[in-house]
């Protein structure tokens, strides 16, 4: 017996696998798409101010997927933490410079992020307008809020429990949609699978890892 070691616990391998799945490219295509045609449409079955919800969520997703932001950072982004490039070329015409402090960082480091996402920004603004909201340029409120009207009012920001809720219900929509060609069921998307998505593209498009790793605020 002597001779026998004593182990306390045997060591196992961490599991490194995410837990988390990504769209591929063609996938979020094909939902992009039917949440603009199927999802976010003007129907009598649906009360106007939902139909606009469903519009800023469209947008939001969008936005999300462009940017590669954490939830958090994308939630706790003000209008004030958005301002144009300053490159004037046509082909930079959709960029805006996105300042992420380190207070809602994960890492804590201070960051800029570009993204082409001017056109949805300005449909957000729209939107709020049509929800009798004006939007102040520059200003310290959420640039995505909760949407009741106590929310608008007094510029409380969107929840990480309402954004995983509204893509649970796209998710399911666009799966038991027979004229959708998609089948999500076997996959955990959440919201921080945007941040996956938009990684992998950059990398796909052979983005340099160093920038990248910049603009989403990770080591490479």
């Amino acid at each position: 017996n002597n001779e026998i070691p004593k182990f306390t616990y045997l060591k196992k391998e961490k599991n490194r696998v995410s837990p988390k799945d990504v769209l591929q490219k063609d996938e979020a295509s094909k939902l992009m798409k039917w949440m603009k045609d199927k999802y976010a449409v003007e129907s009598s079955e649906i009360p106007r101010a939902e139909y606009i919800k469903r519009r800023i969520y469209n947008l939001t997703f969008t936005i999300h997927l462009l940017t590669g932001m954490r939830p958090a950072e994308l939630l706790g982004t003000k209008w004030k933490d958005i301002r144009p490039v300053r490159d004037t070329s046509k082909s930079s015409q959709d960029n805006v410079v996105i300042h992420i402090d380190g207070d809602r960082c994960k890492t804590g480091k201070t960051r800029n992020l570009v993204a082409p996402i001017k056109p949805q920004l300005d449909r957000i603004k729209h939107w709020y307008k049509e929800l009798e909201h004006h939007v102040e340029p520059y200003s310290d409120e959420f640039v995505f809020l909760k949407l009741t009207k106590s929310g608008l009012d007094n510029g409380k920001p969107q929840t990480p429990k309402a954004m995983g809720d509204r893509l649970k219900a796209v998710l399911k929509g666009a799966t038991e949609d027979p004229n959708c060609p998609l089948n999500l069921t076997h996959l955990n998307i959440t919201n921080y699978s945007a941040r996956h998505y938009y990684i992998t593209q950059q990398l796909f498009k052979d983005t340099n890892v160093h920038l990248v790793a910049e603009q989403v605020g990770t080591g490479i």
